[in-house]
């Protein structure tokens, strides 16, 4: 878990923290992160103040799953106790989640092409079967969909709904001491 000294340090190196919060309940996040991310969702509050003490912009990131899909009014109601700077919301995609899970290569090795590819063969399966994206759409994107909706009525700017579809930026990914692990 990063410690506040951490943070401190941080603080010359990055523009913003983000910390990975799936819901508001301590027992879906142990199921959706591991329980090695529980101390963290324990100190959320005290770090996310460590984090703008040290004048650093703080966001938090949640995985849009089947488990948390209908909570994303909760877990906007939790971090509204915190001072931060954005919330992104992203729609899992169960198509990394698949490939990532068969060990033909790591998580963090996986591409934006990667994914293009197996959604371009998922997409002709479909086409062998006489099936249409609207046929055989996943059951969570009508889901991320209407949370989106539902969400826009806060007018809320700091909330950001990223798709699978959506257009990536470039970031490093830094572990739960703070550490750098890998570059997008």
């Amino acid at each position: 878990m990063i410690k506040n000294a951490r943070i401190c340090e941080l603080s010359e190196l990055v523009d913003d923290i983000a910390l990975p919060l799936d819901s508001a309940n301590r027992e879906v996040q142990g199921r959706l992160r591991g329980k090695g991310f529980l101390p963290v969702f324990d100190r959320l509050p005290e770090t996310s103040q460590a984090i703008t003490e040290n004048e650093i912009k703080i966001g938090f990131h949640t995985a849009f799953t089947m488990d948390n899909c209908y909570d994303i009014q909760g877990i906007y109601d939790y971090i509204q106790r915190t001072e931060f700077d954005y919330w992104r919301i992203y729609e899992f995609n169960h198509y990394l989640a698949f490939m990532s899970a068969g060990e033909r290569k790591p998580l963090r090795e996986i591409t934006t092409a990667d994914c293009y590819e197996f959604n371009r063969r998922l997409q002709r399966i479909r086409e062998l079967r006489g099936l249409n994206m609207q046929e055989s759409e996943d059951e969570l994107s009508p889901l991320f969909r209407r949370a989106f909706s539902d969400m826009q009525r806060y007018k809320d700017e700091r909330i950001q709904f990223d798709s699978i579809t959506g257009v990536e930026e470039p970031y490093i990914f830094i572990d739960n001491r703070g550490e750098s692990v890998s570059k997008k």
